[in-house]
């Protein structure tokens, strides 16, 4: 199963499946309160659940094995309070990430259609080395070299 999620400074919005819903969340919690299980996360995880429960006996045996594939759009106000470790396990836990895609939100790029956030997805941040580093200070390390 895709899910489809942008980090804002005052929300977060996942889309899965086709259905969107935006969390609010209160000022600190990127710094303080996204990893707990607090109301919001618990409703995050419950939505995600939700979407799982509508799968069949094959799917169901398939996601054991494959897990959700989760794509992160971290907006520009958000990445100087967030690593990459805090976004993994926050996937992780509470979207149920396999396979993750972390991603800085470039200046020009409209995200008004979640889905669209797969044709950006052409950055690689080495996760192993980078884990503990503000997500502001990852935008140098991902722009691709110009080829002449």
């Amino acid at each position: 199963m895709n899910i489809y999620c942008e980090l804002l400074l005052d929300r977060v919005r996942l889309k899965i499946d086709g259905d969107e819903l935006a969390f609010q969340v209160t000022a600190g919690y990127y710094a303080n309160r996204m990893l707990v299980v607090s109301g919001i996360s618990s409703r995050i995880r419950g939505y995600v659940r939700y979407h799982e429960s509508d799968m069949n006996v094959f799917q169901r045996i398939k996601h054991r094995i494959t897990k959700n594939k989760v794509f992160i759009l971290v907006n520009q106000e958000v990445q100087q309070y967030v690593t990459l470790r805090q976004i993994h396990e926050f996937a992780a836990r509470f979207l149920g990430g396999g396979s993750m895609y972390i991603i800085p939100k470039p200046t020009t790029f409209d995200s008004t259609e979640l889905e669209s956030i797969d044709t950006i997805r052409t950055e690689y941040i080495k996760g192993s080395q980078n884990r503990d580093t503000v997500m502001s200070q990852l935008t140098n390390m991902t722009q691709r070299p110009a080829f002449k």
